[in-house]
């Protein structure tokens, strides 16, 4: 793992600074034999299967990187929202400043202007220790295992083995404000044969083709924080072209993203049947 995220997991708190790293490792010794199956013989999980891959996603997302920049976009929307509330009036202000014993430090017009020129603006950073992301990724796991639940899952398999893994397990795509309540569809590759594909509404099953193999890969091509992984160097991925390429080293990020903009589309390029 790249130095910038060493120690993810590592409390700075408390007597056992790992405690939370032997915690998801006993997770995953969990479901480490459900995925060496699934692995061997990629099949449709059954129900309990099904929740134990959820529950093993979910954790997977609170543990990556990429978890860390969806924790400060909704904490400093917490932020600007809790600011809002209190500046709705000024009566207001000066009571909650002098509950906390701060009627002398900030003055109500002094926080409108610093609501306006800052806040509004999002001119701002919030700093968290590692405690505080381990917290809340352990607070939010029967929130996003709830979400999950509550969609249509469909087992999509790949003969070849041709499926992208990626440093971003869980990848959601929509429009608009995208988690996991409101994303339109929601990838999860079990292993290289095997990926789960959840949506808010049921939808037709579809037959797995190179071409839709190839449209999935630019999910994880598109999300990844660093690194992707595949055991073949020649994986389907789809182009700015939305054509089928083999070929690794021709991939643009930018060039994909300005395609999809002057369409207008999302990166869900599967939402019709992919011939």
């Amino acid at each position: 793992m790249p130095p910038t995220f060493q120690d993810l997991y590592r409390a700075e708190n408390g007597a056992d600074p790992v405690r939370w790293e032997k915690t998801l490792a006993k997770l995953e010794d969990f479901i480490a034999p459900l995925l060496s199956q699934l692995f061997m013989n990629p099949t449709c999980p059954n129900r309990d299967e099904l929740y134990a891959l959820q529950t093993f996603a979910a954790v997977q997302f609170i543990r990556v990187p990429t978890f860390r920049p969806f924790v400060e976009r909704v904490a400093k929307e917490n932020y600007r929202d809790a600011l809002s509330s209190l500046l709705r009036d000024r009566k207001h202000y000066n009571r909650a400043m002098k509950k906390h014993g701060l009627s002398d430090k900030v003055n109500f017009d002094q926080a409108v202007e610093y609501q306006r020129d800052v806040i509004d603006k999002g001119a701002y950073n919030l700093r968290f220790p590692n405690e505080y992301f381990i917290q809340r990724g352990f607070a939010g796991l029967n929130t996003i295992l709830e979400q999950l639940q509550r969609r249509s899952w469909h087992a999509l398999i790949s003969p070849t083995g041709s499926f992208l893994g990626s440093d971003s397990p869980i990848v959601m795509d929509g429009e608009g404000q995208i988690g996991f309540k409101t994303a339109e569809v929601i990838h999860f590759p079990v292993n290289r044969f095997l990926l789960l594909r959840g949506t808010v509404s049921q939808t037709i099953e579809e037959w797995v083709t190179r071409n839709m193999v190839a449209a999935i890969n630019i999910f994880a091509l598109l999300n990844t924080q660093e690194q992707v992984y595949s055991p073949n160097a020649e994986f389907p991925w789809r182009d700015e072209n939305a054509r089928t390429n083999c070929d690794w080293r021709s991939f643009s990020k930018t060039s994909i993203i300005q395609s999809l903009q002057a369409t207008r589309t999302p990166a869900v390029i599967i939402r019709t049947r992919a011939q």
